[in-house]
Order: C-alpha cells, then structure tokens, then sequence
C-alpha cells in the first residue's frame, strides 16, 4: 500500500523548464491505423493544430525527467512577455529535442503508440467509474511504488468530456488526442477530508506551469471518485487548462478541467538519438 506522503528528489525549477508550454505554428502527426478493441481506426496523417498555439507536455515532462535521471539541472531560458520559449539560434535545438521526447512519449510501450490506444480506448468508453477505477489501481501498484523509490512517473490525463458518439458524429477524432494532458508525478500524499473517505493527492510538474508545484486532486462522494482534478498545491482554485486560469473549487466546474482517468506511461530513451542541447 502506499504510504502517508513521498515526495521524490525533483525540484520543480532545477529539473523543470522555467518557460510555459506553449508553442505556435503546425503540428501534422503521422499514426498508423489502430486497432481500438473491435473499432479499426485509421487516424493517418492528422494535423492537430494548424497555425496556432499548441502544447508539446509530454516532451517536456519527459525531458525534464532526463534531466532528472542524468542529474543535470535545466538552465533558465529567455522568455517573452506571456512566458513562452523565445526561439533562436540557441533555443531551437531545445525546441527539436522536446519535439522528438513529444514522440517518444506517445510510441512509449512494446506495442507502438500504445498511449495513444489507450487514450482512445478511454475516451470511447461510456461508463462514468470504469476508467477512474483503473487510474486508483494503477496508483497503487504501479505508479506508488516508483514514486516510493526515488522516480517521477509520466502520467497521461485524459479528459472527461468527448464521448464516442460525438466524436465519431463530428469526425473529431485528432481533438481527441489534443485535449488531453501529460504531466509528471513526482509526489503523492494521503488526504482526509472531513466527511470522507481518505485517498491520495499525487503531486506533479504540470509543463503548463513553471515553477508551481501542482496536485491532481480527486474529488469523492462517499466510497466513489467522481472527478479528478489539478490545483496548485495548497490552492482553493482548480485549474481550466482552456485559459489556464482558475475556477473557486466551489463554483460548478467546467468540463475543460476535469479528467476521467489517468495512466502511466512507460519512460524510455534512446540515449544515441536523443543528445539533450
């Protein structure tokens, strides 16, 4: 069982960019045609984002975990006036290596792109507890014990809203894939509300956020998770990742900010290819 709280040896803004996930221009993602249980999906060549700002989270969450894991600190870089990487000669390299750990984060299994199977397959799904039961036993035996050992854990968010039918009516099927998150778990703790049963917290570097450490936070009714979360820890305002603001935690809660689950990704590297600048 997990225990009481275990917070792992990485610091926020040494291990963690000090610049906001945001990035403008296109993104076209090439994935083959997926086997999603009986569904056969052809996503093809998908263009997620066309002349706009887009975010590479699980690049940067990976990343920052190789810097972690090589006991490196990742140096401040130039930010313009909303936070954002400035891109230059210096910087671009840093943009490539994020972009290609972007890649590695969703291909990061035995299977190929099983993350993003998986992230189908949740977002398919109909039933309102199935996927968050899964998300609590993966906590516990498998997510738990990394963290127990020193390691932060690549988390995949996947969101509440977009069920099957309206994506398969509305073909939206690269939204998707965008409207999820990556975050990386480098803590947890064991919270006791009043009136409820107790359950666990788990600190993260969400890229969204540089230099805040942040909690995905579950929300429970009696025995049942109902929603999950994240706040900066501490915070009484739950994030909306749309405007990457805050929403009081008890004012209705909008549909951008909750997740219907998460998973573990499997972290790898391929030292010879991937040189970080």
């Amino acid at each position: 069982m997990p225990q009481q709280k275990t917070q792992t040896l990485f610091d926020i803004k040494k291990h963690g960019f000090n610049f906001v996930n945001s990035w403008e221009g296109n993104i076209t993602i090439k994935i083959p045609k997926l086997s999603i249980g009986p569904l056969k999906i052809d996503l093809g060549e998908v263009t997620i984002m066309k002349n706009m700002s887009y975010g590479l989270c699980g690049g940067m969450i990976y990343s920052a975990l190789d810097s972690f894991l090589e006991g490196r600190e990742i140096p401040d870089q130039r930010c313009d006036a909303y936070g954002r990487l400035v891109l230059d000669a210096a910087t671009r390299p840093i943009k490539k290596y994020i972009w290609a750990r972007q890649m590695d984060s969703l291909r990061s299994d035995d299977d190929g792109w099983g993350p993003v199977k998986k992230m189908l397959d949740w977002v398919f799904r109909q039933t309102k507890g199935e996927v968050i039961g899964w998300s609590t036993d993966r906590f516990k035996y498998e997510i738990a014990p990394r963290i127990d050992g020193g390691v932060p854990v690549p988390l995949l968010l996947v969101r509440k809203a977009y069920g099957y039918k309206s994506l398969l009516k509305n073909k939206s099927l690269a939204k998707a894939l965008y409207t999820n998150h990556q975050v990386l778990a480098i803590g947890y703790r064991r919270h006791e509300p009043a009136g409820q049963l107790a359950h666990w917290d788990v600190d993260i570097y969400d890229p969204n956020y540089p230099d805040e450490v942040h909690t995905l936070h579950h929300h429970k009714e009696g025995k049942k998770v109902i929603r999950m979360q994240t706040r900066k820890v501490d915070s009484d305002r739950f994030t909306n990742y749309d405007y990457n603001s805050g929403v009081d935690v008890n004012n209705p809660l909008p549909s951008n900010g909750i997740f219907r689950g998460f998973f573990n990704t499997t972290y790898f590297i391929d030292k010879e290819e991937r040189i970080m600048p």
